[in-house]
């Protein structure tokens, strides 16, 4: 039986995020391969909902979609690919000095980590650029879905953000001031949490 009329589906945009990262880029970005990527979404849905008849009639409104959302990679290059310079600060001493969109990406990124860990959840150290995404140039976002877990995976999270962005605040040999005061700062952080859950033998090395 053919339904008839309009039938409209509702997509929580966040949701198409975490689903299919690259299908919710390129609508934000109006890209001409909206439909190829969208298809396969709309219709696992609709074939789950036994509702594949309605596909021709169907209305897609995204909700709350944002202005902007790229890579995290794609997003540093989009923005002349450095988190650095170099200045010469009082002495005629040359330091390297972290730009704002530096600090403002890896502060970010921290904080959606620590969100999931006040709800105890955890990516046991398990993410890579891939899974993060910038939206509205001013915003982290972890596309991959984190899990239950406290304790030690809890401090492979910190660890591997600290991995994934201390080597982007290095120009030649010196690290950036922010990042040479903050990698103590996240050291101690780290170093605290092991000691809270027991684990600091297991993780000797975080202070190398």
């Amino acid at each position: 039986m053919k339904l008839e009329g309009t039938f409209i589906f509702r997509i929580q945009f966040e949701h198409l995020l975490i689903y299919n990262k690259d299908a919710a880029i390129a609508i934000c970005s109006q890209q001409s391969r909206i439909p190829e990527l969208l298809r396969p979404v709309v219709s696992q849905f609709l074939s789950e909902e036994e509702l594949l008849n309605i596909a021709e009639n169907l209305e897609i409104i995204f909700m709350s979609m944002p202005q902007s959302i790229k890579k995290l990679t794609d997003f540093i290059n989009a923005n002349g690919g450095k988190l650095v310079r170099t200045e010469i600060l009082a002495g005629n001493r040359e330091e390297c000095v972290a730009l704002d969109l530096g600090m403002m990406l890896f502060q970010s990124c921290a904080a959606e980590v620590f969100r999931a860990h006040k709800l105890g959840l955890s990516w046991d150290g398990d993410l890579d650029p891939e899974d993060i995404v910038v939206i509205n140039e001013d915003e982290v976002r972890i596309t991959k879905i984190p899990m239950p877990g406290n304790g030690s995976k809890k401090v492979r999270d910190v660890r591997k953000v600290g991995d994934l962005f201390m080597p982007k605040f290095v120009k030649g040999e010196k690290t950036a001031l922010y990042f040479t005061i903050l990698k103590m700062i996240w050291q101690l952080q780290v170093l605290m949490m092991l000691k809270k859950n027991g684990f600091l033998s297991l993780f000797s090395d975080i202070l190398v």
